[in-house]
Order: C-alpha cells, then structure tokens, then sequence
C-alpha cells in the first residue's frame, strides 16, 4: 500500500473538519470507502461530485475511481466552479 497524501477543500473540508490527512491505499477507490467509513454518507457524495485530483491531473484523465496510487502521490477534492 502507497502513502498517500489527502487534501480536503471546500465543503468537504467543512464536513471532515480536515485539511488534510495521510493514508495506506492502493487505489482512488480506497479513498472513497475510507471517507464513507470515517466521515458517512455525506461526505462520501459531496467527494463523488468534486474535482479529484492526483499531483494536479484529474483522475478522470487516469482510470477514474480505479486509478492506482503511488507513494507520496497526493490527491485533493476541488470544488467544481462554474461561470460563464
């Protein structure tokens, strides 16, 4: 297992009450279920619908959910912002 480095932004940080933490995961994925069973249901979808992001690329760019981490990578849930 990789560690690595979670960064919580915007309402997910309000929800955790956590800037950041450091887990033993193998995959985004990991990520998920630990911030369903650690902080519930709301913050498992808030997570679901931000920006994720692995050392500043979107992990929909990698495998998604599915995408394996390596140590030290870091990984932050961006508000998504909208304009126009």
């Amino acid at each position: 297992m990789a560690s690595t480095i979670i960064k919580y932004r915007g309402p997910l940080r309000e929800l955790t009450q956590v800037d950041e933490e450091v887990l033993s995961v193998n995959a985004v994925r990991d990520v998920m279920k630990h911030i369903k069973s650690r902080y519930g249901p709301e913050a498992h979808n808030k997570a679901k619908s931000m920006l994720i992001v692995i050392d500043g690329e979107s992990m929909l760019l990698r495998k998604g959910f599915a995408t394996k981490l390596k140590a030290g990578e870091t990984i932050q849930f961006l508000p998504i912002c909208g304009g126009g």
